[in-house]
């Protein structure tokens, strides 16, 4: 392999590692703030009724970080989208592989010897 060649084989390797490190960090944090609206942050601990604001039916409304359920219903759906960008661009820089793999398989089926 030239030196051209390999260092464009260098850069998009460099490119698939970043997009697939982003898609970590997005699964990871979509999964943590999943976790604090379920367990931490649960239904109904947000809703000031009765209570005059910040209390819910004479409770405390929970926050974590000042912030209540609703706002890390926003972070999450946020964080959701952003996985959702990058787990298309991972799969658009895969295209030619997930091909092959699609073209394997239906010769397989066809011709199953």
């Amino acid at each position: 392999m030239s030196e051209t060649q390999w260092g464009c084989f260098m850069n998009r390797t460099r490119k698939l590692f970043w997009i697939d490190i982003l898609n970590f960090i997005l699964f990871l944090s979509v999964a943590m703030t999943g976790i604090i609206i379920k367990y931490v942050l649960p239904h109904g601990s947000a809703h000031p009724r009765g209570g005059g604001r910040g209390f819910h039916g004479g409770r405390p409304i929970l926050t974590l970080w000042e912030m209540d359920r609703h706002q890390w219903g926003d972070i999450h759906f946020w964080l959701s989208i952003a996985f959702c960008i990058a787990l298309i661009v991972h799969l658009i820089q895969h295209r030619r592989w997930i091909g092959g793999q699609f073209k394997k398989e239906h010769t397989r089926m066809k011709d199953p010897q």
